[in-house]
């Protein structure tokens, strides 16, 4: 019996150059900044497929009292980080989704010996897809719940169903003669 898949790492690449989001991030905040983005990346490297939702309010709690940071300046810490290109952005707006495609890269090295690969952002991204026949907007039912349930519809005449111009109507009298 082999090993069970692992879709986590035990460590990050942390390179010793700045990048920009890390440059920022100290210079507005300071070594807090340094702190978030190091907590934010250690996190995100033991999540299930590297990204967390914080859209509900205990994973918004749990996320920020692990990364050790007040939640309103950590929201600003990521609004920066998503300006930079850091994190996705598309994910952010959406659905509140933080994860990281540079992260994504530099864990490469800890898939490769792995049956399992790494996920990719297009399979994140999918899974958090809004459905475009039903969103918060359009819902597919209404309050009212309209749908009827099977033996309402029993007595109802299938010939009671309006006859479409545009089809022949040999045509039409054929489907309704199958219904019956």
């Amino acid at each position: 019996m082999g090993r069970p898949e692992r879709h986590d790492a035990d460590y990050f690449p942390f390179y010793v150059k700045d990048g920009k989001t890390l440059f920022i991030l100290e210079s507005k905040y300071g070594l807090q900044g340094i702190g978030f983005f190091t907590n934010l990346m250690r996190f995100l490297t033991r999540q299930t497929d590297h990204h967390i939702c914080i859209k509900d309010e205990s994973d918004r709690l749990y996320f920020f009292a692990q990364i050790r940071c007040p939640e309103d300046l950590g929201t600003d810490m990521i609004s920066l980080m998503v300006k930079t290109g850091k994190l996705d952005q598309e994910l952010w707006l959406t659905s509140r989704v933080i994860v990281s495609q540079d992260l994504l890269d530099s864990l490469q090295d800890a898939y490769k010996n792995r049956n399992n690969p790494i996920i990719e952002i297009s399979q994140i991204r999918l899974s958090y897809q809004l459905n475009p026949v039903s969103y918060q907007d359009n819902p597919i039912t209404s309050p009212d719940k309209p749908q009827r349930k099977g033996k309402e519809r029993k007595g109802k005449e299938i010939g009671e169903i309006k006859f479409p111009e545009w089809l022949p109507k040999d045509t039409w009298e054929a489907f309704i003669e199958m219904r019956k």
